[in-house]
């Protein structure tokens, strides 16, 4: 493993989940992935008693609403065991969404997920997010996360995928070396 190679990865379908224990000072980031719900929100996502911060938000109507989720918490305490998510219209049920969990050392805690980007398309086969910017310095973690019909996903060249059945969502991510931007 490198420098900023997850120390764990979990992947779950439901909204509470147990991890293994946390190590001092990493980074927890938990994407979360829901699919066919009417009205989807997010009050709460929490490791222990400690609130994770909001970086992304995505969604789209098709055949109902689809939206994905990144949150993250920099400087976590040791030995925590659970996150929890809370809010409402979410469903993360097999066939329908999903949630994917990384615990990541050594980032720089000030400037974590600094670049994002989106495509909340509604049409179309190709599941891209256009550009996110020029990384602010070289060797960075990029995380990603997607959510779709059934069967239109695939795992993209160059990521490694947390979840193996790409149903209706994907999560994953990649070290990169350089300052180039990421689509």
């Amino acid at each position: 493993m490198g420098a900023n190679d997850p120390v764990q990865i979990v992947t779950s379908n439901t909204l509470t989940t147990t991890i293994a224990k946390t190590k001092a000072n990493n980074t927890l980031i938990v994407c979360i992935n829901t699919y066919n719900a009417s009205s989807i929100s997010i009050s709460s996502v929490k490791l222990g008693t400690a609130s994770l911060t909001q970086a992304k938000t995505a969604s789209a109507s098709v055949f109902g609403t689809t939206a994905v989720f990144i949150y993250y918490l920099s400087g976590i305490a040791a030995d925590q065991t659970s996150v929890v998510i809370s809010g409402s219209g979410l469903n993360v049920a097999s066939g329908s969404g999903g949630v994917s969990i990384y615990e990541v050392p050594q980032l720089d805690l000030t400037s974590a997920l600094d670049e994002t980007a989106d495509d909340s398309s509604t049409s179309g086969s190709s599941w891209t997010t256009g550009s996110s910017g020029t990384l602010s310095q070289a060797a960075e973690f990029v995380i990603a996360t997607a959510a779709g019909p059934a069967g239109s996903l695939s795992e993209p060249a160059g990521w490694i995928c947390a979840n193996d059945s790409l149903t209706v969502w994907v999560s994953g991510y990649k070290i990169v070396a350089a300052t180039k931007a990421q689509t």
